[in-house]
């Protein structure tokens, strides 16, 4: 049983045609979210209510309103965007988070998201967020992103599990300050590291070359934070597509293969840290008491991470601090 919160439906066509002439002919015109019907949130329990509102039904279940999640959860995206949010419980006390955002002119969705979280564990678990190819490289990964870790802490979580995979899953996840799991994640991390640098450090100046191996001999293996180091390679690669696309086949045989599409993805790459990361898969966590990861995610999305607001990359006015392990 879904209960919807008040004002909050998605517009019909007409109704954003109306909005759409009346921001037009109109100067003086605000769209205020949340309330005109830009975004939408329900709440399912197993059992049915009817008499409660959904912001009710989320205080006495969550301490969090439906009006603070959807607030949270929206804050940042454009305004021709529609934000689709669910939260249900299911016989285990296991709350599941679905959300889908939509571009509300074209009626098409930019990405979505499924997770499950735990009040008791004071979890966050590992979900499906994926962001359509058309909109990629605009932001809407790392807003939606930030404000989830907003909504976690709000709703009182400890920690945030994720598995960086895709094309570039282990060079956003890091930037947004998580770090490797646990220890044996950032042994195994490491020695890939190690190994393929042999690979691909022909592309590099000598210069480079010395100051990368270096770096990489450093790290310590039982370091989650390691991961950090590596994304900061940001060398460019001076190499001929059939060079690297050569290295990138001899490494795939040394390590059991790797599909085709990984190969085409690879290939593209420009830098060390994209050659060496993209298609690499590896679990990772961030921990909402952690403060070198919620610098490391401030410093990425420019947003302070306990108000949401913009940071200015200014340390008198904001003590908002850059966290880097190596120089770049």
């Amino acid at each position: 049983m879904a209960i919807l919160a008040d004002h909050t439906n998605i517009p019909s066509p007409f109704s954003r045609l109306k909005g759409l002439l009346k921001r037009c002919f109109s100067p003086e015109y605000r769209r205020p979210r949340l309330y005109l019907g830009d975004h939408s949130i329900s709440y399912s329990t197993q059992d049915f209510v009817w008499s409660k509102r959904a912001d009710e039904i989320c205080r006495e279940e969550l301490d969090v309103s439906a009006t603070e999640i959807l607030s949270i959860m929206s804050d940042g995206l454009p305004e021709n965007t529609a934000l689709v949010l669910s939260v249900r419980k299911n016989v285990n006390g296991l709350f599941h988070l679905d959300y889908t955002l939509r571009d509300i002119y074209r009626s098409m969705d930019i990405a979505r998201d499924s997770r499950t979280f735990s009040q008791e564990q004071k979890k966050l678990y590992p979900g499906r967020f994926h962001v359509d190819p058309l909109f990629h490289r605009q932001g809407f990964g790392r807003i939606l992103m930030f404000n989830l870790l907003r909504l976690g802490r709000q709703l009182g979580l400890e920690s945030f599990d994720a598995y960086a995979s895709d094309e570039n899953g282990m060079l956003t996840w890091p930037k947004m300050g998580f770090k490797l799991k646990d220890e044996d994640d950032a042994e195994l991390f490491v020695d890939y590291c190690n190994y393929a640098f042999g690979f691909f450090c022909p592309f590099l100046d000598e210069e480079t070359r010395r100051l990368y191996k270096d770096r990489l001999d450093g790290l310590d293996p039982k370091d989650p934070y390691s991961v950090w180091d590596v994304v900061s390679m940001k060398a460019p690669l001076n190499a001929t597509d059939s060079d690297i696309e050569r290295a990138i086949r001899q490494l795939a045989f040394c390590e059991s293969g790797y599909p085709e599409e990984s190969i085409g993805i690879k290939k593209q790459a420009k830098t060390f840290a994209e050659v060496l990361l993209y298609c690499e898969s590896y679990d990772c966590a961030f921990d909402f008491n952690d403060p070198m990861q919620i610098a490391k995610l401030e410093e990425y999305c420019e947003r302070c991470f306990k108000t949401g607001d913009r940071l200015e990359k200014s340390t008198k006015q904001t003590g908002y601090v850059p966290i880097v392990r190596f120089p770049v």
